[in-house]
């Protein structure tokens, strides 16, 4: 905790006349100091696993208006107290874990719907609206945001925007910083700002690119104005098999050249077909040779003796490639459009021509219409994993078409001797794709299991540095890669620096967090 008894004895009276029955000392409730302590990071489940809470708030407070922000942010600037955003807690890279204690401000209070603007497709909310509930609203009107993230459930919109997140359709939408009009934040200067609600313009800086993905650091959002479509009249599923990564890159790289517009792609390596794909791709491999291998992914998704072969994951991922190899698993490249019915149609039929000239195995609709049914699923299915011992990560990047294969092969072969791996690429656009790699392992240990964790995410990261490729597609920075970050901006961070300083005089924004 960071507030000396002094200050808390001066403090906590002005707070309790601002926030009332809104506010708890974490010191006094176990229970809100390990949640509000940690996310949904890989090493924040570690510290809840062994009853650890390294990093303790003094005071959890839950604002209802921009004005109580404004006056909080008063109260933190005087007495150098930290200051920490909070909303869902849904975060996987331990963005909201507040490392010098400090005022957790979490703002799922401020969740009511400001404007539907139905003549400028806009619709203006407030930061801790429930992702899920904003889209269910606006279908109920006859619209869509168009962001599908795995954490619609639990997280918010403002969180998406702080992170800059993405969605599963975002090859259509676009991600989340394509979809905001404007927005209202406080700075931490006690200053509100309002970016420009224009569709476009040639006004110098974009400072909507400036405070989206600015992780809590700059200051509290309190209002966006999202751009919003007509919900699709139609939509439509189409899969194929492709024999190998290399093949499918290539058609994901021939339909978007061809300006198609898919609303989802997802192309599965090998392994991760046979884990996520439909049950009709998953029998395929039915055959008594892939007895061994079956019995991999069995564990893997059951956690059962899952210890067992994680404690020899380079001999796992070469078995399981082995495997897949002579049972010829291929891998599985899915599609979703959606929009007017006849467009839908027409880019279906342009897509099954595309891969028959490729010579693709065409699935027809079913797999690509049980991923949309399931698509959820996977975010669910972790605990099993995490019980047994072992912890489960993603790491998603992005790069050009043509790195795109050898940035995949160079992470899998750095890593896979220590760690299950598996990836999956999710977010194509004309220029390039996002690999998500999933990576399981285990250690005998809880200071062995951190140890390891982060070589692994070391070795990852050198190589996504050394090919000067994007260290975070949509999982944002977080602590896990503030390091890496440095090294990626290079001397574009004393200009970030000067937009913290000019935002944050003080340094109570979430400090110790985007490298600065």
């Amino acid at each position: 905790m960071s507030i000396d008894s002094t200050t808390r004895a001066v403090v906590e009276p002005r707070l309790r006349n601002l926030f009332k029955e809104r506010l708890v000392l974490a010191a006094e409730s176990k229970n809100q100091d390990s949640i509000y302590g940690r996310d949904l990071w890989p090493i924040t489940l570690l510290w809840q696993k062994a009853n650890d809470t390294p990093y303790p708030a003094d005071f959890i407070v839950w604002p209802e208006t921009e004005k109580e922000i404004i006056d909080l942010i008063s109260i933190c600037r005087e007495y150098k107290i930290p200051l920490v955003p909070y909303a869902g807690g849904s975060g996987v890279c331990g963005g909201t874990v507040p490392v010098y204690g400090g005022i957790i401000c979490d703002v799922k209070r401020m969740d009511k719907i400001i404007e539907l603007n139905e003549k400028n497709l806009t619709c203006t909310v407030e930061p801790g609206m429930n992702g899920q509930l904003f889209e269910e609203y606006l279908n109920r009107h006859g619209y869509t945001l168009g962001h599908f993230p795995s954490s619609i459930y639990v997280s918010t919109v403002g969180g998406w925007v702080a992170t800059r997140a993405a969605g599963q359709l975002s090859t259509y939408y676009g991600k989340i910083e394509d979809m905001v009009l404007n927005l209202k934040m406080v700075l931490g200067n006690g200053e509100t700002v309002e970016t420009l609600p224009a569709p476009a313009s040639a006004q110098g800086p974009d400072f909507n690119q400036i405070f989206i993905g600015s992780e809590g650091v700059l200051g509290i959002i309190t209002s966006v104005t999202f751009k919003i479509h007509v919900y699709p009249k139609k939509r439509g599923f189409f899969a194929v098999k492709a024999k190998d990564v290399t093949q499918g890159i290539e058609f994901m790289r021939q339909v978007m050249r061809e300006e198609l517009k898919p609303a989802a792609v997802r192309l599965y390596d090998e392994l991760d077909t046979a884990i996520i794909g439909s049950p009709e791709e998953k029998n395929d491999s039915n055959s008594e040779s892939g007895t061994g291998y079956k019995a991999i992914l069995k564990s893997l998704k059951e956690g059962k003796g899952l210890t067992t072969i994680l404690r020899f994951a380079g001999l796992t991922n070469r078995a399981a490639n082995i495997g897949l190899k002579f049972l010829n698993a291929g891998c599985l490249l899915l599609f979703t459009f959606e929009g007017p019915e006849e467009l839908v149609a027409t880019q279906l039929h342009l897509i099954e021509k595309l891969a028959l000239d490729n010579q693709l195995d065409i699935k027809g609709e079913k797999p690509a219409e049980y991923w949309w049914n399931h698509r959820y699923d996977v975010s669910y299915n972790s605990p099993s994993v995490i019980k047994a011992g072992a912890f489960l990560d993603t790491c998603e990047v992005a790069t050009t078409w043509d790195k795109l294969a050898d940035l995949y092969f160079n992470v899998k072969n750095a890593v896979q001797d220590e760690v299950f791996i598996m990836a999956h690429f999710s977010h194509s656009y004309l220029n390039g794709n996002n690999i998500y790699f999933s990576i399981v392992g285990f250690a005998d240990s809880y200071e062995e299991s951190k140890k390891k964790y982060f070589r692994v995410w070391d070795k990852m990261m050198k190589v996504c540095l050394d090919m000067n490729v994007a260290i975070s597609h949509h999982h944002s920075i977080g602590l896990l890669k503030q390091e890496y970050l440095k090294k990626q901006l290079g001397n574009k961070l004393p200009i970030w620096k000067s937009i913290k300083q000019a935002c944050d005089p003080d340094n109570i924004m979430n400090p110790g967090k985007m490298g600065v």
